[in-house]
């Protein structure tokens, strides 16, 4: 007779999913929060160069690239990602009221990069919760809406910063620690209610259950090209469970832990989703630099051009739930490629419009931009086990950091190097068009690879 754990029997009863989406929210809001105030915090005050501008908002994804594997696999090992989203959080909190002190510049970076590492130990805790409360068909959606919740924090940071410093340069600072105090207060109280905990503890137990879920299940591609059959493993298979000697870690038990996220990631059901986190967030890290400076030299302001991103991410945040449940019905990798086709095209676009056109050219790549971030973020619940889903988790956010790592450092030298080729619009219409060529390569890569499945 099957085991039936206390999540099964409890889920009916109380499921504190909707606490996930506000703090999912909330913890992006210090991400963007700074960008409004970067040139009086960094430019005026430490009197350097425009490299080190950018270098404070690129450090911390390096933080989070190097550090997301690692607390993914400390979180499947402890079992307890509540108690870990705490610690992150507190130690966030405390990163930014350092930050706020302005230390030296060198100092400066370094709590950068320890905030990147402890902020996306945040994001995959949460995430990994909401990947076990998401398992089973019917309730993946609930990581689409994860999408839209961290897309709605993203879109909000920015203008709330520039609100806050107005009133002071350090106040988003000072905000961004207030708010992940918050977040970590939400959680100490979700693992003081012992329903709460009860629930996220069995969540964790559910790795020893025996069979742990479909770790390949690609066959939604109907008529784009073949079936990928189930592939079920135990999460043994997966990340192997080593003993742990009374000294603490030994080094068998870090050498199985290390082969363990080895085959996690070389698994092609994760694989294909983790490239096309990379390539997604690559293209908006270029977007970013390539866009303001477009917006630029169309005439825009700062309000305006606001207003014009506003465009792009508030579609993407409020239809990444409904199409999300679309995807589960019709299909994910349909939507995935399909979404990512067209968002390419749509992206080349940029600089052919104005005027009303833009706008409207915008919110189609919001729209997109949705139909393939909310399903990829699907596959990756569906191509992990509960024992492993803390460290699929992260490596699509460390995918994900790496391409908004790399895309704004490609997006300013392309404009750079191109800038005497022709006329300012030739170079921002060549650049826009190679940068969505990487979606359609990508299409085309995910489509050879799911055909010779």
């Amino acid at each position: 007779m099957k085991k039936t754990s206390s999540v099964e029997k409890g889920a009916a009863v109380f499921r504190p999913v909707w606490v996930l989406f506000p703090l999912a929210f909330l913890s992006m809001l210090p991400v963007t929060g700074v960008v409004p105030i970067l040139k009086k915090l960094i430019y005026d005050f430490y009197d350097v160069g425009e490299i080190a501008v950018s270098s404070f908002m690129s450090i911390n994804m390096v933080g989070a690239f190097l550090g997301a594997p690692f607390l993914g696999l400390l979180a499947d090992k402890k079992r307890n990602h509540l108690n870990l989203l705490i610690i992150c959080a507190l130690i966030d909190a405390f990163l930014w009221v350092l930050l706020a002190f302005r230390p030296p510049f060198v100092l400066l970076m370094t709590l950068r990069f320890v905030e990147g590492v402890s902020h996306t130990g945040v994001m995959v805790m949460i995430m990994a919760l909401m990947g076990h409360i998401a398992e089973g068909e019917g309730r993946r959606s609930m990581m689409a809406a994860m999408g839209g919740a961290i897309m709605f924090g993203i879109a909000a940071g920015s203008p709330i910063g520039g609100v806050l410093g107005r009133y002071g340069v350090l106040l988003p600072l000072q905000a961004g620690s207030v708010v992940m105090l918050i977040v970590a207060g939400v959680a100490v109280f979700l693992r003081l209610d012992q329903r709460v905990a009860g629930f996220f503890i069995d969540m964790g137990d559910m790795g020893d259950m025996g069979e742990m879920g479909e770790m390949g299940e690609m066959g939604d591609m109907g008529d784009m090209g073949g079936v990928m059959g189930h592939a079920k493993s135990r999460g043994s298979e997966i990340a192997p469970e080593l003993e742990i000697s009374g000294a603490g870690l030994n080094m068998r038990l870090l050498l199985g832990r290390f082969i363990g996220v080895k085959r996690l990631f070389s698994n092609s059901a994760l694989r294909l989703p983790y490239l096309f986190a990379f390539v997604d967030r690559f293209t908006i890290g270029v977007f970013i630099i390539a866009f303001l400076m477009y917006a630029t030299y169309l005439g825009h302001g700062p309000r305006e051009t606001g207003f014009l991103i506003g465009a792009f991410m508030i579609p993407f945040a409020v239809l990444c739930y409904p199409i999300g449940k679309l995807a589960e019905k019709w299909g994910l990798w349909r939507f995935v490629l399909g979404g990512s086709l067209l968002f390419g095209v749509a992206y080349g676009a940029v600089p052919w419009f104005r005027g009303g056109w833009l706008w409207a050219n915008m919110v189609v790549c919001g729209v997109l931009s949705a139909v393939m971030f909310g399903p990829n973020l699907m596959l990756v619940t569906r191509a992990s086990s509960p024992s492993t889903r803390a460290t699929a988790m992260a490596g699509f956010d460390a995918a994900g950091s790496l391409g908004f790592l790399v895309g704004p450092m490609v997006g300013g030298t392309l404009l750079q190097l191109l800038k005497g080729v022709g006329s300012q619009e030739f170079v921002f219409r060549l650049v826009f068009a190679v940068i969505g060529a990487t979606e359609v390569l990508c299409v085309s890569w995910g489509l050879y690879r799911l055909r010779r499945k």
